[in-house]
């Protein structure tokens, strides 16, 4: 395809829509890789020594093809359950600072539920390395019960029942018992946002931050509040910091690459939201932020098959509309370059 051919519509863009992620607690929102069905996977997650290995530990469910599908964290009794799954190969992963990472493949193509039990085993740390942020788990053994009682009670509220306001009530009990509670300000700096209280989120994630600044999801969060804001040259260095300390985490590629193409660094977004494309195929928002991209660099191929997936992906979602419309407009320039050929 010739470039003039493009000249019509490669500076028209769509908006990518804002997405704030919740790290480490819940799939993230938004539309799952594929259409839902009726899969479950749910487990339990113990000690060596046979005891729940209790809240905290971080759940990871892998796509055995490739990209992450979501995460959660174990609850108070080790437990942890996703949903809504399609029939696919799956490896459920249990990541915890100190500990090694444990893995199991589940298989759903055939069944549609499954258990898994895991063990965890701890790190030897005369040869084995303990990773960044190995004080979270010293932290997290000086939260009293009541404090951890009080967090669960407003994670429960914010990831389940969208109860943003009364999740912000148990929160403030929480660090009332324990004034370092990282999660605890997480949790609320996440809920202010979802009500759009700009001020008191990035006062509850700065404290975030404060209380452990290994924690890459406070900074991702802050980062993500910035270009909700629209305030992009904010948003730059605490999502580098979130990324230095988690380079996997497709909700920072995605945040970052955001930034940047809102900065007009495109160059620079580019493969930030190639990876968050990689990491998290389902992010409708990722393909269409990768489908603008391309239109910059002229290839209209790849942006119509990022903005196809986008739809397929979403196909009700705030940018469908839009994003249809570009479809429509990327297949009449090519169209139109065909038989300029001929």
């Amino acid at each position: 395809m010739r470039v003039s051919a493009f000249h019509n519509f490669c500076a028209l863009t769509i908006l990518v829509g804002v997405v704030i992620c919740v790290p480490a607690w819940g799939q993230r929102q938004g539309v799952p890789p594929f259409p839902p069905s009726q899969g479950r996977i749910n487990g339990h997650v113990r000690l060596p020594d046979g005891r729940s290995a209790g809240s905290g530990f971080l759940v990871l469910l892998e796509i055995r093809s490739g990209g992450t599908y979501g995460q959660v964290q174990t609850d108070s009794t080790g437990k942890f359950e996703f949903t809504n799954l399609s029939p696919d190969l799956y490896i459920v992963r249990i990541r915890q600072v100190g500990y090694r990472d444990t893995l199991e493949e589940v298989d759903l193509r055939t069944v549609s539920s499954a258990y898994v039990s895991l063990e965890v085993q701890p790190l030897n740390k005369e040869n084995e390395s303990v990773p960044v942020g190995g004080v979270v788990s010293v932290q997290q053994m000086a939260i009293p019960d009541n404090a951890r009682k009080e967090y669960e009670s407003g994670k429960e509220l914010l990831i389940n029942h969208k109860d943003y306001d009364k999740s912000i009530n148990y929160f403030k009990k929480a660090v009332a018992a324990y004034p370092n509670y990282a999660e605890a300000y997480l949790g609320m700096g996440l809920a202010y946002t979802e009500t759009k209280q700009w001020k008191e989120a990035r006062a509850a994630l700065e404290k975030a931050v404060a209380a452990n600044d290994k924690d890459a999801g406070a900074y991702i969060a802050l980062g993500g509040l910035a270009n909700i804001q629209g305030k992009y040259p904010e948003a730059e260095q605490p999502l580098l910091r979130g990324l230095q300390l988690a380079p996997e985490s497709p909700e920072a590629h995605f945040e970052l690459a955001r930034t940047y193409w809102a900065m007009g660094r495109w160059q620079d977004a580019e493969p930030h939201a190639a990876k968050a494309v990689q990491l998290q195929p389902n992010n409708a928002g990722a393909h269409i932020l990768m489908g603008n991209i391309l239109l910059r660099k002229r290839n209209g191929e790849g942006a119509l098959h990022e903005f196809k997936e986008s739809l397929r992906l979403d196909p009700k979602g705030p940018l469908a509309p839009a994003t249809e419309k570009m479809v429509l407009k990327i297949e009449a320039a090519m169209k139109d370059a065909k038989h300029n050929q001929h």
